[in-house]
């Protein structure tokens, strides 16, 4: 028996959410410049409040474009990140932070710390993402994204922790990523 799961949006009453999710599926895909087309667009939709909205109604409204502006900018670092644009990251993780409301879940801080401790990875500053990441593993423990893992042993392995690098290498060994090159120079430099 199969199921069919399917997510209906509607451009006209949720352009940034539509926009946004359209985004995320092309750059999964591997469509990265139509993805940031659509991120774009979703930062420069209105999301227009219903006829009879009270002033909570827009407020509300309000609250949810920043959140979705937040995740926005964040994937549009993402993109920065992976095309080695590192200035661009960074503009839009600082306005990704200046739009994180303090009320979200810690872990919507820490995906954006992740993407600030990525950054600093690949700007050279090897101490602050270290840093970082551990506060995020530790907040996060055995529920730490891989991703967070694979940048924490880079980070350790890069300061000169080998054995720190080779213990989490231990740990992401039955994980779905390829991390025989980073296993290699870590076990290089340990056996």
């Amino acid at each position: 028996r199969r199921q069919v799961f399917g997510r209906f949006y509607n451009r006209q009453q949720r352009p940034k959410q539509t926009n946004y999710q359209q985004g995320y599926d092309l750059a999964a895909d591997g469509q990265l410049d139509r993805a940031r087309e659509l991120y774009e667009a979703s930062l420069a939709a209105v999301t227009p409040p219903a006829a009879d909205a009270t002033r909570s109604d827009r407020r509300s409204l309000r609250k949810r474009d920043e959140v979705e502006d937040w995740r926005t900018h964040l994937e549009l670092a993402r993109l920065a990140l992976d095309t080695d644009r590192l200035d661009d990251a960074e503009q839009h993780l600082k306005s990704a932070r200046k739009l994180l409301p303090e009320t979200l879940y810690v872990t919507f801080r820490h995906t954006q710390e992740l993407g600030e401790a990525r950054l600093a990875l690949l700007r050279g500053d090897v101490d602050t993402a270290y840093d970082m990441l551990s506060d995020i593993i530790e907040d996060r423990g055995i529920r730490s994204s891989i991703e967070t893992r694979l940048l924490w042993a880079i980070a350790s392995w890069r300061r000169g922790s080998v054995a720190e690098a080779a213990s989490m290498l231990l740990l992401l060994d039955n994980v779905e990523v390829d991390i025989e090159v980073l296993k290699e120079e870590v076990q290089g430099k340990t056996g």
